[in-house]
C-alpha cells in the first residue's frame, strides 16, 4: 500500500472477542489516510461493523493499540468522549440513529449534547442541513421520511459534531439506484468542502474503483488484502478465496485477457478506463 500520505488513524495488532474466546478482530494493524475515502470490505461476520466500533468508542479492545492523529487513543470515559467527537459513525439502518419526533431535533441532539452557545448550535445545524440537503423537511417528523431522506438525516446529525472522520456502515444499503447515486455524491460533496476522511463497509465492490482511494479487505477478523483499488484487483485468486469478486468491468477485462487474448488493461474496473483501454485496442 502506498504510504506516501498522512494518516488519521493508526490500529496495531488490535483485537477484540465478544465470548472472550473467539476474537472477532485479530492484531488488526490498518493505516488510514487523512482526508481520503477508505472501504473495508468482507462477508457477514468479517469484522467491518466490530473494528467500526472500536474507532468510535463504542466497543473497548481486548488488546493493541489505536492512535488518533499519532497520539494513543486512551479508553476511559474522557478518551471516549473526545473519540466520538473526532469519529462520528452512520448506521446500516438510519432507523438505529433516529430517535426524535422530529428530523430538526434528530439533526441538533449532537450540538445539544456539546452544550455549545446557541449561536454557534444554530450556524452548525444549518451548516448541516444545507450541506445535506434536507431543509424541505427539516420540520417533518422523522418516521415520515423515506429511507433515503432519513441516511442523508442521520448524516447530517453528525456533520453537527464537527467530525474529523465519518465512517459509514453499509451506506448504500436499502436504497434504490438514485439514492445510492445521491448518498454517494453526498459523501464525495462533504469530502472535498470539508476534507473529511471516510470509512465506508459495503458489500457492492463496484462502488470501490469509483468512489475510494484505498481498501481493506477483511476475513475472518483479519486483513486479508490492503491497497489502493488497483492494487487490490489485481490479486483477484485472493479476493476470490475471500469470496469477493472483481468489479463487473475488471471482470469483463479478465475475461477479454485470457479468453479473447486481447492487451487490455486488466486493472480498469470502471466504465470510462474500460472504455480506455478498449479505444486504444480499436486504434
Amino acid at each position: 500500500m502506498n504510504t506516501n500520505f498522512q494518516p488519521i488513524i493508526e490500529t496495531k495488532k488490535l483485537c477484540y472477542s465478544y465470548d472472550g474466546e473467539s476474537n472477532s478482530l485479530d492484531n488488526i494493524n490498518t493505516v488510514i489516510p487523512k482526508g481520503k475515502i477508505t472501504a473495508f470490505l468482507g462477508g457477514n461476520g468479517a469484522g467491518k461493523s466490530t473494528y467500526f466500533l472500536n474507532l468510535n468508542g463504542v466497543l473497548t479492545p481486548d488488546s493493541g493499540e489505536v492512535f488518533f492523529d499519532g497520539q494513543p487513543v486512551i479508553y476511559d470515559k474522557k478518551g471516549i468522549a473526545a473519540l466520538r467527537r473526532r469519529v462520528g459513525i452512520v448506521f446500516q439502518d438510519p432507523n438505529d440513529q433516529l430517535f426524535s419526533a422530529s428530523v430538526l431535533k434528530d439533526v441538533s441532539y449532537g450540538a445539544v449534547n456539546l452544550k455549545l452557545p446557541e449561536q454557534e448550535m444554530k450556524r452548525r445545524v444549518d451548516e448541516a442541513v444545507e450541506q445535506t440537503g434536507i431543509r424541505e423537511f427539516l420540520h417533518a417528523p422523522t418516521h415520515a421520511l423515506s429511507f433515503g431522506q432519513k441516511k442523508r438525516a442521520a448524516i447530517a446529525g453528525v456533520l453537527v459534531m464537527k467530525p474529523d472522520v465519518i465512517i459509514l456502515d453499509e451506506p448504500t444499503a436499502g436504497l434504490d439506484p438514485s439514492g445510492v447515486s445521491e448518498i454517494l455524491k453526498l459523501m464525495l460533496k462533504i469530502r472535498e468542502e470539508q476534507e473529511i476522511t471516510f470509512l465506508l463497509a459495503t458489500h457492492d465492490i463496484d462502488l470501490v474503483p469509483l468512489y475510494c482511494d484505498f481498501a481493506y479487505v477483511l476475513d475472518h477478523g483479519k486483513v486479508a488484502l490492503h491497497g489502493t483499488p488497483e492494487e487490490l484487483f489485481r490479486q483477484k485468486e485472493r479476493l476470490r478465496e475471500v469470496n469477493l469478486r472483481l468489479p463487473r468491468m475488471a471482470h469483463l477485462m479478465e475475461i477479454l485477457a485470457k479468453k479473447d487474448h486481447l492487451d487490455v488493461d486488466i486493472t480498469a474496473a470502471t466504465i470510462s478506463k474500460a472504455r480506455k483501454t478498449i479505444r486504444s485496442l480499436l486504434k
